[in-house]
């Protein structure tokens, strides 16, 4: 008998054969994250293995983007027959700022090639947004790779000083030959009147248990992926009642059927209301006002005690422009470049690892 369906790690597949639930055990996804997976666990290295984190990008970027086949956390997939990265001729000496997933992955690339590579992170904790979507209970792997990646730059050597922030005066005075700047992304705030009502709190803030909400909450949601609807199922996991306003005529429109099966159920089984075409014009003390995009036909909500937004991000790319001439070598990476998934930034910190 073989058995296959989201079979995670080596420990998961042994566990399936031991227990007598099947004999053969199939994994594809965590064979794109990593295709020595079996060869390491064989040999006891278990932590070296890059875990998978279930984002389903293997099959969206070709079904939803129509772009390359990829894997979120392993930027060599699909690129197999492709010979790895070579060492660098020249060594350099190399400043990654921000230790989101592009950096992470850059600073790494960057130390096998050969170079010797700082890594700054103006937070306590690694990881960007990625730490803050790992607050959601479905998004717990994520703290995995994060490991994974601290394991891999202690191994590598790589200088990680995190609680650093690299302001333009302090990189430009530590004589980098080269400086990646990966700094994230900060919260959209949306230009609506009485977005600044004490009542009204950032998605970010909630999954961080920051910002605090009532009972009674309505979601605004201005983003085309998964943060709206990871923000609203945390909230129901919380217990709070949860209704969510998106503009556009589809829920998620950017996430591929393979994924929003999920955290619809989990948002129907809590009771949460979902509404489409309707985005919000104004919000006031008492409700709040939306307008359908189509008819521009206008509708009251009242009854809630909080407003939450989840908006996506703007690109924090102010260090990139601050350095302008002030450095041998500048590249901006990440959603520092543009707020987009997690395969993005992995990506381009690989394509940009090689031209280091």
């Amino acid at each position: 008998m073989v058995y296959t369906g989201r079979v995670a790690t080596a420990a998961a597949a042994a566990r399936v054969v031991a227990e007598g639930h099947a004999d053969v055990v199939g994994m594809a996804r965590a064979m794109f994250a990593d295709g020595d997976l079996v060869a390491k666990a064989r040999s006891g290295r278990t932590a070296d293995i890059r875990p998978c984190i279930g984002t389903n990008d293997c099959l969206h970027r070709v079904v939803v983007d129509g772009v390359r086949f990829g894997c979120s956390v392993n930027p060599r997939t699909g690129r197999e027959a492709e010979p790895p990265p070579p060492r660098a001729r020249v060594p350099k000496r190399v400043l990654v700022a921000g230790a989101g997933p592009a950096g992470l992955e850059l600073s790494a690339l960057l130390a096998e090639r050969g170079h010797r590579v700082w890594l700054w992170e103006r937070e306590e904790e690694v990881g960007g947004q990625m730490r803050i979507a790992a607050r959601a209970a479905e998004n717990s792997s994520y703290t995995d790779f994060l490991a994974f990646q601290q394991r891999r730059l202690a191994s590598l050597g790589v200088g990680v000083e995190l609680g650093r922030e690299a302001t333009a005066e302090a990189v430009a005075g530590a004589g980098f030959d080269v400086v990646a700047v990966a700094t994230g992304a900060r919260s959209r705030r949306p230009d609506i009147p009485g977005v600044d009502l004490p009542f009204v709190v950032d998605g970010r803030e909630v999954l961080l248990g920051r910002a605090e909400t009532g009972r009674r909450v309505l979601v605004v949601a201005m983003e085309d992926h998964m943060q709206p609807l990871t923000v609203a199922g945390h909230l129901a996991d919380l217990g709070r009642q949860v209704t969510v306003l998106y503009p556009t005529p589809a829920i998620a429109p950017l996430v591929g059927r393979y994924s929003i099966g999920a955290p619809l159920a989990k948002l129907s089984a809590a009771g949460a209301r979902i509404e489409v075409t309707e985005r919000v014009a104004r919000i006031e003390p008492d409700r709040v006002v939306s307008r359908n995009v189509y008819s521009g036909v206008e509708r009251e909500h009242t009854g809630y005690d909080s407003v939450v937004l989840a908006c996506g991000g703007e690109a924090e790319s102010a260090l990139y422009t601050e350095l302008e001439g002030r450095v041998a070598q500048r590249h901006v990476l990440g959603d520092a470049y543009a707020p987009r998934r997690i395969s993005y930034a992995t990506r381009q910190a690989y394509e940009l690892a090689l031209r280091i």
